[in-house]
C-alpha cells in the first residue's frame, strides 16, 4: 500500500457516487487504498458491484455513527 486517498460521497446516489469512485480509481497507482465514505448500505453495495466488475479489492469497511466507510485497494 502506498498511499491512502479519501473520497466523500455523501449524499450522491448511483451512478454518481460509482463514478466519483471512477475518477479517482483512475488517478491512484496500482496497490494504493482509497477510503470512500458513504451514507446508505445501498450505496455499499453499488460500490462493491462494480469493484467485482472492474478488478479493483474491498479491503476493509466500518462504521461511524450514520457513515459508512469502504476502502478499496486499486488492482488493476
Amino acid at each position: 500500500m502506498r498511499s491512502r486517498v479519501r473520497v466523500d460521497c455523501t449524499g450522491l446516489r448511483c451512478p454518481a457516487h460509482v463514478s466519483r469512485i471512477e475518477r479517482v480509481m483512475d488517478e491512484v497507482e496500482v496497490g494504493d487504498v482509497v477510503e470512500v465514505v458513504l451514507d446508505g448500505d445501498e450505496a455499499v453495495e453499488d460500490v462493491e458491484a462494480w469493484c467485482r466488475v472492474t478488478g479493483n479489492a474491498v479491503v476493509g469497511r466500518e462504521r461511524r455513527g450514520d457513515e459508512l466507510r469502504i476502502y478499496l485497494e486499486r488492482r488493476v
